[in-house]
C-alpha cells in the first residue's frame, strides 16, 4: 500500500505539477472573481484587505490600491470594526516596505479603534508590531515597552503562544540592552510554555536563545549543548534560516576552544546555507564570521572582502549595529595592512554608528581601536583623546576586557611622553585586570575539562548499550526482510507476466501497422515517380532564369554594401534606444491601465498620475542623454557645469538600478560623505554614474559587491566604483581604452553592450576637467576611478 500511495503521488507531481506550482497566482485570481461578484461591502472590505497581502511585494501600487480601496470603503459604511482592520493593513503594508513613521501612525490609529472594540487580541499584536518597528529603528527601550505591553496583554487573554512570542521580544531587548540575567528568566518562561504546548519551533527557538545568554557570560560548555539541543529541532522543522544561526553560533563555541578549523567549516555551511535561502541577515552574519578566521591567520585582504560583504548585507536591511560592527572589523584588516589611514577612516565610521545607536560596548570598542590605529601611526594627541573616552565608557559599564586593553595603550603612550610614574601605573591596573580575568577563564575552564570528561564517558556508556540495542533490531530486521523477499519474488514474477503477455498483444499490433505501411509506400512511389518527369521540364526553364538573377545579384551587392555602412550607426543608435525605452514606457502602460479603474479615489488617482509624471520624466531623459551623445558625435554639446551634491547623483543612480541588481543579488555600497560636492555638467555626470554602476553590475557574479567611493585629494573629488567581479586582462582593458573603438564583451549571465557607454564616460569625464583610470586583475575585479573638481 505504501509502494502504491508514493508512486500515484508521484503521477500527480508529473502529470498536473500546476496544480503544485500555480497556487498562489490561483488564488488572487479566485479572489478577483469573488471580489467582481461580491455585493455586500463587508464582503468586498475583506476581500480588499486579502488581495493586498495576497499579491507579490513588487507590485507594490496594485498592493496599496486594494489597501486604500478598503480603507475608503470601510470610512464610507461608517462601521468602526472594518475600519480598524483596513487601518491595520495599511500599516503592515507601510511596514512591510520600511515606512516606519507611517507605519507607527496607522497602528496607533488602529490601536484606538481596536480599544474602543475591546479587542484585546488585535491591540496586543499592534503592541507586538510597534515593539519590532522600534527594535529595527535602534531605540531598545521603547520597543521593550511595547513588547512588555502586547505580553500583558497576552497573559490577559491567556494566549499561550502569544505569550511566547512577546515573552521573547522583552527577552531580545534584556539581552540587547545587557540585562542578560532578565533575559534568561524570559527565555526560561517561553521555553516551559512552549514544551506545554509541544510547538517545536517556539523550543528550538528558545534553546538557541539561552545557548546566546550562556556564551555571553562565557559558559561554553552550557552554551554548546543548549545549541546542540536547538539545531536539532530546527533540522526537524526544516527552519533554514534558524539552522544558518545556530550552525554560525556552534562555530563561535569552536572558535573560543580554539579550534578554528572546525570554527571556520561551521562559518562557511551556514554562508552555504544563507546563500540558497537569500538570507541577508545570515549571510552578513556568516560572513563577519569567516572575516574573524582570516584575521587570525593573518590573511587581511581575504578577511577585507568578507567584511565588506558583510556590511553590504546590514546595510540592506538597515541593521545599523551590524554596521558598526562591520566598520570596526573593516578597520581591523586594514589595520593588519599597516593602511593606517583607512583604518582610521572606518574606525571612526564605528565610532559615529555606535553613537547614532546608542550602543556602549560597541562605542567603548570601537574608541579603544581608533586609539590603538593613532598610537600605531604615532600620533600620540588622538589617541589619548580616543583612550581616554574608552576607558570611561569601559569603567562605567564594567567591560573589563576593553579596560585592560586601554590601562596598556595608556602605559604606551605615557612611556612615550616620558611620564615613567604614570606608564608604570597603568601597566600595574592592566596587568592586575588581566590576571584577574586570567583567573576567572581559568576556573571556567577547568570547569568545561570537567564536564566534557563526564560527557565523553557517559556517550561512551551510551554507545556501548546503543551497539547492543542495534544487534538486536539487525536480526529481527532479517528475519523480516527474508519473509518479504520472498512476496516480493512472487509479486516480481506475476509483474513480469503481464508485461510479456502485453509485450506479445503491442508486437502483433505493429507487425498489422507495417503491412499496411508497405502497400502505401508502393503507392506513393509510382506518384511520385510520374511527377519527377514534370520536374525536369522545369529545371529547364528555370536555369535560363537563375543566369539573369544572377547577373542582377552582382548589382544590388554593390548597393547593399553601400546601405549597410550607412545604416550600421543607424541600427546601433536605435538597439539603444530600444532598449533603455522599454522599460519607463512598460511602467507608463501598466500605471495607465491601473488608472482606467473606476473604483480608485481622487487622491489614488492623483498618485498614479504622479507616478506617470516620474516615468514620463525618466523617459525623457533618456532620449535627451540619446541627444547628448548624437551632439556629441557632432561636436555640439550642451554644457552647464554647477556646484552639485554627489551623494544625491549617485543615490538617484543606485535607485534607478535597484531592480538590476536585485535580479543578481548584488550588494551595492555607497561611502559618500553628504557634504562632497562637485563641478561638473550634470546630465553629463549621471551619464557617467549611470553608465560605471551599470558595467559594474553587468560584470559581477552573483552575490556579489559594488562600493562607490569619493573622497576629496588636492582640490579634486577622487569618485571610484569598483566591483569584485570577473575583471578583465591587459589586452582587453587596451582595447576598452582604444577611444576610436567601441569594445563590448557579454556580461556574467550573458548580458549585452554596445560599448558606446564607456566612450562617453571618457569623453564626458575630460568634458568636466577630470581624468580617469582603470584597475582590473582577471579574475578580482575592476576599479574604474575618475576626477572631478570640487566646488567652484
Amino acid at each position: 500500500m505504501g509502494f502504491l500511495r508514493k508512486m500515484l503521488i508521484l503521477l500527480c507531481l508529473l502529470v498536473f505539477p500546476q496544480l503544485v506550482f500555480s497556487q498562489k497566482a490561483h488564488n488572487t485570481d479566485s479572489l478577483t472573481e469573488l471580489l467582481a461578484t461580491s455585493t455586500q461591502d463587508t464582503s468586498k472590505i475583506l476581500l480588499f484587505i486579502k488581495l493586498s497581502s495576497e499579491i507579490a511585494k513588487e507590485d507594490s501600487i496594485q498592493k496599496f490600491a486594494y489597501a486604500d480601496s478598503a480603507l475608503l470603503l470601510s470610512k464610507t459604511i461608517i462601521k468602526p470594526k472594518y475600519l480598524a482592520f483596513a487601518k491595520k493593513n495599511e500599516a503592515k503594508l507601510f511596514q512591510s516596505f520600511n515606512k516606519y513613521t507611517y507605519a507607527i501612525s496607522s497602528y496607533e490609529s488602529a490601536i484606538l479603534l481596536f480599544k474602543d472594540l475591546a479587542n484585546v487580541s488585535e491591540i496586543a499584536d499592534i503592541n507586538f508590531q510597534l515593539g519590532d518597528i522600534y527594535y529595527r529603528l535602534n531605540n531598545f527601550q521603547k520597543s521593550l515597552d511595547f513588547y512588555e505591553k502586547s505580553l500583558k496583554n497576552r497573559q490577559e487573554i491567556k494566549d499561550t503562544a502569544g505569550i511566547i512570542k512577546s515573552g521573547n521580544g522583552v527577552a531580545v531587548m534584556h539581552w540587547r540592552m545587557g540585562n542578560l540575567i532578565d533575559a534568561e528568566k524570559h527565555y526560561r518562561k517561553s521555553l516551559e510554555l512552549s514544551k506545554v504546548v509541544n510547538d517545536a519551533l517556539a523550543i528550538g527557538a528558545a534553546l538557541n536563545s539561552l545557548g546566546a545568554i550562556y556564551w555571553g557570560i562565557g559558559d561554553f560548555n552550557k552554551a554548546f549543548e543548549y545549541f546542540e539541543k536547538s539545531l536539532k529541532y530546527a533540522l526537524e522543522t526544516g527552519n533554514s534560516k534558524k539552522q544558518v544561526l545556530i550552525i554560525n553560533n556552534i562555530g563561535l563555541i569552536y572558535q573560543e576552544w580554539g579550534q578554528n578549523d572546525k570554527a571556520m567549516g561551521n562559518y562557511q555551511e551556514g554562508l552555504v546555507l544563507a546563500r540558497k535561502e537569500k538570507y541577508s541577515y545570515g549571510l552578513a552574519y556568516s560572513y563577519i564570521n569567516i572575516g574573524k578566521i582570516y584575521l587570525l591567520r593573518n590573511e587581511n585582504e581575504k578577511a577585507l572582502l568578507n567584511f565588506e560583504n558583510a556590511l553590504a548585507n546590514y546595510v540592506k536591511i538597515s541593521k545599523k549595529i551590524g554596521v558598526a560592527f562591520s566598520y570596526r572589523n573593516i578597520g581591523d584588516a586594514y589595520l593588519g595592512m599597516k593602511d593606517f589611514s583607512e583604518a582610521i577612516h572606518y574606525y571612526n565610521l564605528s565610532v559615529k554608528t555606535a553613537r547614532q545607536v546608542d550602543s556602549q560596548h560597541h562605542l567603548a570598542q570601537a574608541l579603544s581601536s581608533l586609539a590603538n590605529a593613532y598610537f600605531e601611526r604615532k600620533n600620540y594627541n588622538p589617541a589619548r583623546t580616543a583612550v581616554s573616552q574608552s576607558l570611561y565608557i569601559s569603567i562605567g559599564q564594567n567591560y573589563q576586557d576593553i579596560s585592560k586593553d586601554n590601562y596598556f595603550l595608556l602605559s604606551k603612550l605615557y612611556e612615550v611622553s616620558g611620564s615613567k610614574d604614570a606608564a608604570l601605573l597603568y601597566f600595574k591596573k592592566a596587568s592586575a585586570l588581566k590576571d584577574s580575568i586570567f583567573n576567572e577563564k581559568s576556573s571556567k575552564q577547568i570547569a568545561e575539562m570537567q564536564t566534557r570528561y563526564e560527557t565523553e564517558k557517559k556517550e561512551q556508556e551510551n554507545n556501548t548499550l546503543r551497539k547492543e540495542e542495534q544487534l538486536k533490531n539487525i536480526q529481527l530486521k532479517a528475519n523480516k526482510v527474508e519473509i518479504q523477499n520472498q512476496y516480493i519474488l512472487i509479486a516480481a514474477f506475476a509483474v513480469l507476466l503481464v508485461l510479456f503477455i502485453a509485450f506479445l498483444f503491442l508486437l502483433n499490433k505493429s507487425r498489422r501497422n507495417l503491412l499496411k505501411s508497405k502497400t502505401l509506400l508502393t503507392e506513393q512511389n509510382k506518384e511520385i515517380h510520374n511527377q519527377g518527369k514534370n520536374l525536369q521540364e522545369i529545371n529547364f526553364l528555370l536555369y535560363d532564369k537563375t543566369k539573369d538573377l544572377e547577373s542582377n545579384k552582382q548589382k544590388l551587392q554593390e548597393s547593399v554594401n553601400k546601405l549597410e555602412k550607412a545604416t550600421e550607426f543607424k541600427d546601433k543608435m536605435f538597439s539603444i534606444i530600444g532598449h533603455d525605452l522599454r522599460g519607463p514606457v512598460g511602467t507608463i502602460s501598466s500605471i495607465v491601465s491601473l488608472a482606467m479603474d473606476d473604483q480608485l479615489g481622487e487622491v489614488q488617482r492623483h498618485n498614479l498620475l504622479a507616478l506617470t509624471r516620474d516615468s514620463a520624466v525618466a523617459t525623457f531623459t533618456l532620449l535627451e542623454n540619446l541627444l547628448v551623445w548624437a551632439n556629441n558625435e557632432q561636436g555640439i554639446i550642451n554644457y552647464e557645469p554647477a556646484n552639485l551634491s554627489l551623494l544625491k547623483i549617485t543615490d538617484n543612480t543606485v535607485k534607478l538600478l535597484k531592480e538590476t541588481t536585485c535580479k543578481k543579488n548584488i550588494n551595492m555600497l555607497v561611502e559618500i560623505e553628504s557634504n562632497i560636492e562637485v563641478f561638473a555638467d550634470y546630465n553629463t555626470l549621471d551619464t557617467i554614474l549611470r553608465n560605471l554602476v551599470s558595467n559594474a553590475i553587468k560584470y559581477s557574479n552573483e552575490a556579489g559587491l559594488i562600493k562607490i567611493k569619493a573622497e576629496k585629494t588636492n582640490g579634486l573629488v577622487e569618485i571610484s566604483v569598483c566591483d569584485k567581479g570577473v575583471g578583465m586582462s591587459p589586452d582587453v582593458k587596451s582595447k576598452i581604452l582604444d577611444t576610436d573603438k567601441y569594445y563590448s564583451d557579454s556580461g556574467t549571465q550573458g548580458e549585452k553592450g554596445s560599448g558606446l557607454g564607456l566612450q562617453l564616460c571618457f569623453e564626458f569625464i575630460k568634458m568636466n576637467k577630470g581624468d580617469y583610470k582603470i584597475i582590473s586583475e582577471k579574475g578580482k575585479g575592476t576599479n574604474f576611478i575618475f576626477t572631478l573638481p570640487t566646488t567652484a
